[in-house]
């Protein structure tokens, strides 16, 4: 997110020669312009960064899907993507021409970032190209990410569970948000064909390269899909076809619009075949109490607004919170609910872990209770996820 509204370089007097960038109106509650100076080559954009010390505003860009900017009394819509490399230097050559060699290492240093700012065709951000554009920005991080946080280990343990209970190897299976292929390649490596989909490119890129280090190309097919997409799938595979599916922490969330995916799943899907469902919740047992202890109601009442504000969820975009009531409704004239799990109830938000890494036995006692109480009615309801497994009807 575009956190701060201070220049790159001083306050600008030729301001035919300075773009203002900042984020656009997504449910944002960060709205910030920054001036910089820029190089403009067409419609594209470059501009430059201290590398040594990236302003917040440069930090922003690696990981902000679409932005804004004003430049030549126009405005712009698009993606921002790092240069590195000779391409970098090149555009430092081209901003040294343009300013002069002393001036742009006076206000860049001797090391610099490149960014090149790419206006969308359409010249407006859908919600779909600011998840894309998100989850392409962070595709490098997100398996470390993931991996590294203790509470994030848990929720994809649980759920690799469920899957190895339902799924026989021989099955193929359709992944809705694969990522980087985190579950895709536990089921793959079992003897489960599985068919991962993900909005991502980037991700997808990565899975691909997994794929092939790991040999598992005769089980894995990837393609770049939005959940909302995945009607597409019946010109490949044909109806009736999968013998179940899954989707965990995100992608449907990431969806503007549901009603149209549970009769676009049914088409695919044999009957009595099994869906799992990892969903991020509308009600928080864990956050409501800890945000109610930190005094923080925003953060505490956060997921009754949908979509939840980026930087209000655990997510940097707008997103989706759903209860298990609402997200069941349009499923129930094709698939009936069989399980459903919260995930976890007492152990905190993945984003709580560091607040929690000094009391282990706090979070051990919380386990026990999850273990004890997650499955029971109301419990299921007030996870920070739910886990719902249905059958097709």
């Amino acid at each position: 997110m575009v956190t701060t509204s201070l220049s790159s370089v001083e306050k600008p007097d030729d301001c035919d020669r300075v773009l203002y960038l900042r984020e656009p109106g997504t449910g944002s509650i960060h709205q910030h312009e920054i001036p910089i100076r820029f190089l403009g080559a067409g419609s594209r954009f470059q501009i430059l960064a201290r590398k040594d010390s990236l302003s917040g505003w440069a930090e922003a860009l690696q990981t902000t899907p679409v932005v804004v900017w004003r430049a030549r009394n126009r405005e712009y819509t698009g993606r921002a993507v790092a240069i590195d490399g000779t391409d970098a230097g090149e555009v430092l050559r081209h901003f040294e021409a343009e300013f002069g060699a002393d001036r742009v290492r006076g206000w860049f240093g001797p090391s610099v970032q490149a960014f090149e700012l790419r206006p969308l065709a359409s010249g407006r951000a859908s919600y779909r190209e600011i998840v894309e554009s998100y989850f392409d920005a962070i595709a490098s991080s997100y398996e470390s990410s993931v991996t590294s946080n203790p509470f994030d280990a848990d929720l994809r343990r649980t759920s690799l569970d469920v899957f190895l209970r339902i799924f026989r190897p021989g099955d193929r299976i359709l992944e809705i948000g694969a990522g980087p292929g985190l579950e895709t390649l536990v089921l793959a490596s079992r003897g489960i064909e599985v068919v991962a989909t993900d909005i991502s490119a980037q991700m997808i890129r990565r899975l691909k390269a997994k794929i092939e280090l790991e040999g598992l190309r005769e089980l894995v097919m990837a393609r770049k899909l939005a959940a909302g997409e995945i009607t597409q799938l019946l010109d490949e595979f044909g109806p009736n076809s999968f013998d179940g599916a899954f989707s965990t922490y995100g992608a449907l969330n990431c969806e503007e619009d549901l009603a149209s995916f549970p009769p676009a799943l049914a088409a695919l899907l044999r009957p009595n075949s099994s869906v799992v469902f990892a969903i991020w919740n509308r009600v928080c047992l864990a956050e409501f109490v800890l945000s109610f202890l930190a005094r923080d109601p925003r953060r505490a009442f956060a997921r009754q607004r949908n979509p939840v504000p980026q930087g209000l969820s655990r997510y940097g975009i707008p997103v989706y919170a759903y209860s298990f009531q609402s997200f069941v409704r349009p499923f129930l004239p094709h698939f009936q609910v069989e399980h459903v799990v919260g995930v976890p109830v007492f152990v905190p938000p993945y984003d709580y872990h560091r607040t929690f890494s000094h009391r282990p036995e706090s979070i051990r006692v919380l386990r026990r209770l999850d273990k004890a109480f997650a499955n029971r009615f109301p419990f299921t309801r007030f996870g920070d996820h739910f886990l719902v497994e249905m059958r097709r009807r």
